[in-house]
């Protein structure tokens, strides 16, 4: 068995993690890209947690290894998989027993992998400290009205191979009072800071696009570093014509395919802004199905409002940008971006 920390995976060949917790604590978070392989199930913990509460160490040793041993051949089969596709590091909660218990027994068996050292914890860590110096970080923020396309210019630049980190992607939102609609739930606050630092840490140094939002993006917060970085980070203003702005927020929210209870439910939040009449006239757009006459009133009497209000960024802005499409936006950006990294890509 060997032991690697985390700054060392990176010298190895094509590093596989195993997360050997349980199902529960592999959701809350995880290394990006792990494979779950627990050692006990959910149920399975919480048993013999309460062993060890009540009987001691030596009891709750035992019971983990009833639950442990007839699942041993199929987890040996698996990490022999695992195995082909490169260096198998295991890890637990800290380093501690699970993750020595299966890699002795892959010795055993003349199976090597390595053992992340200090286990999720470590990585844990590795996370945190990242957000606390964000000096080398060089976001160029891109604003404009909803419905300009900030995150579907973003896609298309990721795949022409510039550097994009795409906030709303990773958070599973779409940064609005609709933006959870359509959408798989958020992920857990750790893992959407696991998911950031997985982007980020290839991109210090560069400068890279993404899209002004606020700190909360749905329930989730962009790391206080890295959001004091963008509020101070160069802006660059995107504008289309309002008839534009409304075909690409239907063609966004997918308008004839949308469950139109779930959007009347999500309206509610925002009658205090727009008042009872004005609401129940979007309700009654929604039910006759008039999504062009709700997407109007939407924007030009919710969203862009509420988007003069913010007037943060204007200090910031170093480029205004103006096109008939998306397409159009998504070629100026890219001439901008290069003017300004000189060419360098990630």
């Amino acid at each position: 068995m060997k032991s690697v920390t985390f700054s060392d995976v990176k010298n190895l060949k094509n590093p596989v993690f195993v997360d050997v917790r349980s199902p529960k604590e592999f959701i809350e978070d995880h290394i990006p890209g792990a494979l779950n392989l627990p050692l006990f199930s959910d149920w399975e913990r919480e048993v013999i947690g309460k062993i060890y509460k009540f009987q001691g160490v030596s009891q709750a040793k035992l019971a983990g290894l009833n639950f442990l041993s007839p699942k041993l051949p199929r987890m040996v089969n698996e990490i022999l998989k695992y195995k082909e596709q490169g260096d198998v590091v295991i890890y637990c909660w800290r380093g501690g027993l699970r993750s020595f218990v299966l890699a002795e027994i892959l010795r055993m068996v003349d199976i090597y992998v390595y053992r992340l050292e200090g286990g999720y914890k470590s990585y844990r860590r590795e996370v945190v400290k990242f957000f606390e110096t964000v000096e080398n970080l060089h976001p160029i923020v891109l604003y404009g009205m909803t419905g300009v396309g900030k995150t579907k210019i973003l896609e298309n630049l990721q795949r022409q191979g510039l550097p994009v980190l795409n906030l709303e992607k990773l958070a599973n939102h779409r940064g609005s009072v609709f933006g959870h609609l359509g959408l798989e739930p958020q992920p857990s606050q750790k893992f959407f800071e696991s998911k950031l630092y997985e982007v980020l840490k290839d991109l210090q140094g560069i400068p890279f696009l993404t899209e002004g939002e606020s700190q909360k993006i749905g329930k989730l917060f962009i790391p206080r570093g890295l959001f004091k970085k963008m509020q101070k980070a160069p802006v660059v203003l995107l504008e289309l014509p309002e008839e534009k702005r409304i075909e690409n927020l239907m063609f966004e929210y997918k308008a004839e395919k949308i469950d139109i209870e779930l959007f009347i439910k999500a309206l509610q939040s925002i009658t205090p802004y727009l008042g009872r009449a004005k609401v129940e006239k979007l309700i009654e757009d929604l039910r006759m199905r008039r999504f062009y006459d709700f997407t109007k009133t939407l924007l030009l009497d919710y969203y862009d409002p509420l988007y003069k209000k913010s007037t943060a960024y204007l200090q910031n802005i170093k480029k205004v940008i103006s096109g008939k499409d998306i397409d159009e936006l998504t070629a100026k950006v890219g001439e901008f971006w290069r003017e300004v990294a000189g060419g360098k890509q990630k």
